[in-house]
């Protein structure tokens, strides 16, 4: 009889077991069906899409662009004032000095047509009145020295072909 008592208390304790792990392996009630979900899948209410931040992001890029355009503009703006009263400047008195700062100013702006127009100033000048302390040889090296100053996708543009014929016709004066 104490034999049996003991078997069909080992069974019981069994069947305790088995249950009571049972029991742990299964969803204890409705609010813990959300923890074994995928975190990608939730997503705030009022968070923006992949898309809206890439939108975001353009926007802010082009904005900063617009930006960094609009104070290239306006340095643009004042360096061609400048560079027009520093014309206007060296027209009362062109000498050596005047003229290479002129060129300076213009060969720093990177731009082949301001020193295109800036060239044919000086030499037009030249030409009617000539420039104290300059021959024609020395304004010649004076102005290709200041071409050479320019980024090299502008010293090819068709802008300078002008100023460098006029350079030709300088070197030749000063060798006849």
């Amino acid at each position: 009889m104490f034999l049996l008592l003991a078997v069909l208390a080992c069974v019981a304790a069994a069947f305790l077991l088995v249950r009571y792990t049972n029991r742990q392996s299964l969803p204890s009630s409705e609010i813990d069906r959300y923890k074994n979900l995928e975190s990608e899948s939730f997503r705030p209410l009022f968070a923006p899409t992949n898309a809206e931040m890439r939108a975001y992001e353009q926007e802010q890029a082009e904005r900063e662009a617009a930006k960094e355009r609009a104070l290239a503009d306006a340095l643009r703006v004042e360096e061609d004032a400048r560079l027009r009263r520093l014309i206007s400047a060296w027209r009362t008195s062109p000498d050596r000095q005047n003229t290479i700062d002129l060129l300076v100013t213009s060969s720093k702006t990177g731009e082949a047509e301001i020193l295109a127009e800036v060239a044919e100033e000086v030499i037009k000048v030249f030409n009617e009145q000539g420039i104290g302390g300059l021959s024609p040889g020395e304004l010649a090296a004076l102005i290709e020295s200041h071409c050479r100053l320019l980024p090299q996708a502008e010293r090819g543009s068709g802008a300078l072909f002008w100023v460098k014929e006029e350079i030709a016709n300088l070197r030749s004066r000063s060798i006849a």
